[in-house]
């Protein structure tokens, strides 16, 4: 019995570590296994419509392959080892296949003939029924007749009735001059809130916490620039642009600031008297997971950026 059970335990162990190992091998690979992509662009001045562009992103021995091509039917594709997943072949339903059968013989008798058109109800007038079994329409009441007041109640309304306008006037000055003082107050104490608001972001900007996060989080964002940027830039460009110099100039002032990093690979040839466009560029690089990973959990745990978070939350309640 118990020569079973350890054979049975053996077993079971055996099967727990190979899942164990077959996990960590899968994290492994989508970690450290890098994706790369390729780019390959070609633009010819002589013809308009002479160009064409070519792009692949390709992942672990291009099991994953992603391509697109301008110009081209089929732009974009993407297969997972021998499978097509985009674009997906469209069955040809049997509806669509089946041949259409035109109707020359269409009814013209109905297109003369009017639409009927039922006559408007005419509006009936109320009658009642009367004692003798006569039919009367029911009478509109009339209006009252006006009757004129006396002279001496006329004067007393209308005493009375200057007497509710100055009221009602002086009510209404006190009103809008209350409001005025209303508005006044709470512009105050919003412009008060948002001063207090700019003093508290600025003693964080001025906090060791925010400076020591802020370090961190730059030296972590340029090492995954420096990892996803392309390692391999090669080819040469024609740029001009006859009615804009400037945006020319502009362009070629940019190329020279990076032209320590890519001047010996890519050759830019600037033209100030006419417009053209020429370039023949190859462009290779790849991307670890694994860096962009590993930043963000040292970004995440990080002491200070914690604190930094604590104190951005409790000004921003204190805004509120």
């Amino acid at each position: 019995m118990l020569a079973v059970l350890f054979l049975i335990l053996k077993i079971i162990g055996i099967v727990l570590l190979s899942i164990i190992g077959l996990l960590l091998l899968i994290i492994c690979v989508l970690l450290f296994v890098p994706v790369r992509y390729f780019a390959k662009a070609y633009k010819n001045d002589d013809e308009k419509d002479n160009y064409s562009v070519c792009a692949k992103i390709t992942w672990f021995l291009h099991l994953v392959n992603v391509r697109f091509i301008l110009p081209a039917d089929e732009k974009l594709r993407v297969r997972i080892a021998v499978f097509k997943i985009f674009p997906r072949k469209e069955k040809n339903s049997p509806i669509e296949n089946a041949p259409q059968i035109e109707d020359n013989h269409i009814d013209t008798d109905n297109d003369d003939k009017e639409p009927d058109v039922e006559p408007d109800n005419e509006p009936e007038t109320a009658k009642t029924v009367g004692a003798q079994g006569h039919l009367e329409t029911e009478a509109e009441p009339e209006e009252p007749a006006n009757e004129d007041f006396p002279y001496e109640d006329q004067n007393g309304s209308q005493k009375d009735k200057k007497k509710k306008d100055k009221i009602s006037l002086k009510d209404r000055f006190t009103r809008f001059t209350e409001g005025i003082k209303k508005r006044i107050d709470d512009t105050r104490i919003k412009f008060e809130d948002i001063k207090n608001n700019i003093d508290g972001y600025i003693d964080i900007y001025n906090s060791n916490e925010f400076q020591s996060s802020f370090a961190l989080c730059k030296k972590k964002l340029l090492s995954v620039l420096k990892s996803i940027l392309p390692r391999k830039i090669k080819g040469n460009a024609t740029f001009g642009k006859e009615d804009a110099p400037d945006t020319v100039g502009m362009v070629y002032s940019l190329y020279s600031v990076l032209y320590p990093k890519i001047g010996k690979n890519l050759v830019l040839t600037p033209d100030f008297t006419r417009d053209t466009l020429c370039a023949d560029v190859v462009i290779k690089g790849k991307i670890r997971l694994c860096v962009v990973i590993f930043a963000a959990v040292r970004i995440y745990f990080d002491k200070n950026v914690k604190k930094l978070l604590k104190m951005l939350k409790k000004e921003k309640s204190n805004g509120r």
